[in-house]
């Protein structure tokens, strides 16, 4: 396995899994910040809980975009791919913490 991927890539370029980790941080951060906006908003509805799953569909799509757009722009050679790959890891986590937690798959 080439070394360039675990670690930093010389000329301020960003290896494989650097690259995934800043994706993951940024879209926990894009994510939490979209929650709480959207909790906010979805208290000023008669009824919070119809609105909730589609902001929190909302949430997750878009902490899903900025992550793998940062993890695009930070690994630059192969962008395309590195997004991709970010998208997938982020689908199999969501859909393994909800298994975990009891809830099953599904778009709520």
């Amino acid at each position: 396995m080439d070394k360039a991927y675990i670690r930093e890539k010389k000329g301020g370029k960003s290896g494989l899994v650097a690259s995934l980790l800043k994706g993951f941080l940024s879209a926990a951060a894009t994510g939490a910040a979209a929650v709480l906006i959207f909790c906010a908003a979805a208290m000023k509805f008669d009824d919070p809980d119809k609105a909730a799953p589609i902001f929190g569909i909302a949430a997750m799509l878009i902490a899903a975009f900025v992550g793998g757009f940062s993890t695009a722009r930070s690994h630059r050679e192969r962008g395309l791919w590195c997004g991709a790959l970010f998208g997938l890891v982020f689908i199999l986590l969501i859909a393994s913490i909800s298994l975990a937690l009891g809830h099953g798959i599904s778009t709520s």
